[in-house]
């Protein structure tokens, strides 16, 4: 009778181990696949940070191209007015040798 009831208690302590070893995977598998939601979440927020800097980078490289294009507009503008002056000032000596 001992026996048979030391037998029973081994297996329930076995099959209480077993569930406390069924808890702890299970726990910790609830960790790993809230951590894997947390870096799911991470990496949505890094790809819409990185969408936000391309679409910044575009929008500079447009700027940059436009302010690029003004100065070159001023730069032609400027040439112009030179090439103007320096006719005239050809005309005029033209003038002078004739």
């Amino acid at each position: 009778m001992k026996a048979a009831l030391k037998d029973q208690q081994q297996e329930e302590t076995k099959e209480s181990d077993d569930l406390g070893d069924y808890v702890k995977v299970s726990d910790g598998y609830d960790e790993v696949v809230a951590k894997l939601e947390d870096l799911d979440d991470l990496v949505a927020e890094k790809d819409e940070r990185l969408e936000k800097i391309e679409k910044l980078l575009e929008a500079t490289k447009r700027e940059k191209s436009e302010d690029e294009l003004d100065e070159l507009r001023v730069t032609a503008e400027t040439l112009e007015k030179e090439i103007g002056s320096l006719n005239g000032q050809q005309t005029l000596l033209e003038d002078r040798l004739n």
